[in-house]
């Protein structure tokens, strides 16, 4: 997420994909952008996390409802 918490995801190093999303989690919109600023945000954000990051077949188990 970015400052304004929405949900962002550098593409490589050069696009920045911003999602848009209502209360009930529904996308209403997706935002592209190459701004080098915006990128380089959202790329020291994923090196910061990346280590951090634990693989999904590991975390949904946990997570996920049997309903």
């Amino acid at each position: 997420m970015n400052a304004a918490g929405t949900p962002a995801r550098a593409v490589g190093s050069t696009t920045l994909v911003r999602m848009h999303v209502d209360e009930s989690d529904t996308t209403i919109g997706v935002e592209v952008s190459s701004d080098p600023s915006q990128v380089g945000e959202a790329c020291r954000a994923r090196e910061a996390a990346w280590p951090l990051a634990a693989p999904a077949a590991v975390v949904w188990p946990r997570v996920r409802s049997s309903v």
